[in-house]
């Protein structure tokens, strides 16, 4: 390495250093900003919730560290001109190496962990099968639309759904389905995805943020013309939803299942499987009269 020499031949001295380090400041705290928002997708992921304390503070974070970067690329310029540089501090280094290290290693995870999950939802989709237990038969009140669930779930409150509907949670109450219906004549819709569109609309009124996952449209017969993975937010609780939309020649049914994330992922199988296993002992009569009021 060949090093300047002054007038005597020896290496010139270092600059002298004054004020604060801000640029190892601001570095960290873009670390920190950054490690934190990982903890809070961690959070979402593992419970259905995010923090709002963590992701308010992890931008609070971001804008000071945006600012002090700046100003200490102004400092370190104003400095040069006196001789001098902004100070360095040896400990501060090892905090940041620590911190970005740290900040890599999440990172990779969460690159990994996906990918872990993703194989693992392909596995249980590839070998499907009935929800595992006994099952029991639930239907309508005037036995219209009947339904399979496993013998353990109890029927959703009746006073907790309007009265189009019918459904069962299960023991942790954690899980969910039910059916709901609808007369086309009372709704500005005449397909399956504008019905989807006008369901959209009521989740935005009911929950904080709605997120559309995937949507998989299919004309074979027996099968719903349009299913959809939504995720819904309430309250900073996430919940997960899988909506299927059946057309009749009058009616719009839609078949619900939801779990918080993580829950849903395990049991996404025997949800739509209870789903599938929506039949409709009743005629068009009988389904008409449950669609007195929208869900």
């Amino acid at each position: 390495m060949t090093l300047p020499l002054n007038s005597g031949g020896s290496p010139s001295p270092p600059l002298p250093t004054t004020g604060w380090p801000w640029g190892q400041i601001a570095i960290l705290l873009f670390g920190l900003s950054m490690a934190l928002s990982f903890l809070n997708d961690a959070s979402r992921h593992l419970t259905g919730r995010e923090v709002d304390a963590i992701v308010g503070f992890a931008g609070l974070l971001v804008l000071t560290g945006g600012g002090l970067g700046i100003f200490a690329l102004w400092k370190a310029w104003r400095l040069r001109s006196t001789g001098h540089r902004l100070t360095r501090l040896k400990r501060l280094t090892q905090v940041n190496r620590g911190v970005w290290g740290l900040v890599l290693g999440l990172t990779a995870l969460s690159v990994l962990v996906p990918g872990f999950r993703a194989a693992s939802s392909a596995s249980r989709q590839g070998h499907p099968g009935p929800p595992s237990g006994r099952l029991r038969v639930i239907s309508s009140p005037n036995g219209a639309i009947a339904m399979k669930v496993p013998e353990e779930w109890t029927d959703y409150p009746r006073e907790l759904l309007a009265s189009n509907a019918f459904g069962a949670i299960d023991p942790t109450q954690q899980m969910g389905v039910a059916v709901f219906v609808e007369d086309r004549r009372n709704l500005d819709a005449k397909s399956a995805q504008e019905y989807a569109t006008l369901v959209s609309s009521r989740f935005s009124r009911a929950f904080d943020k709605v997120e559309l996952l995937e949507a998989t449209m299919s004309s074979r017969p027996g099968d719903p013309e349009l299913q959809e993975y939504v995720d819904a937010t309430k309250d900073g609780e996430r919940m997960r939803f899988l909506l299927a939309y059946v057309i009749r020649p009058s009616l719009f049914i839609q078949l619900r299942a939801w779990a918080p994330p993580s829950v849903f992922e395990q049991n996404e199988v025997q949800l739509a499987e209870i789903l599938r296993s929506v039949h409709y002992p009743g005629g068009e009569l009988q389904l008409r009269d449950l669609s007195a009021s929208p869900p």
